[in-house]
């Protein structure tokens, strides 16, 4: 198994792994965006929506994001415009 470190924390997929199992490590692996690795924000959400339980969180994770009530200047609204748009064609 492929270890890295998840996103922003220092814990890595075998951790997930240990602690609670395969399927959460399957979920988290699909929710983690691999910006070290050059992944494009595109190319991170299609991946991450193809694991049923991902898209859902990755759905309400953008919903918190765009919230009004969390503005901040230079957010990328746009982008969560088109990752919920992209998210609802699939559903």
């Amino acid at each position: 198994m492929r270890c890295v470190i998840v996103e922003d924390t220092g814990i890595t997929l075998g951790d997930v792994h240990r602690h609670f199992g395969e399927p959460m490590r399957d979920i988290v692996d699909a929710l983690t965006h691999r910006k070290d690795k050059g992944e494009a924000y595109k190319a991170y959400v299609k991946r991450c929506c193809e694991h049923s339980v991902a898209r859902v969180v990755k759905k309400y994770d953008v919903y918190d994001n765009a919230d009004p009530r969390r503005y901040c200047k230079g957010a990328p609204y746009s982008r969560y415009g088109w990752t919920l748009e992209y998210i609802d064609g699939l559903e």
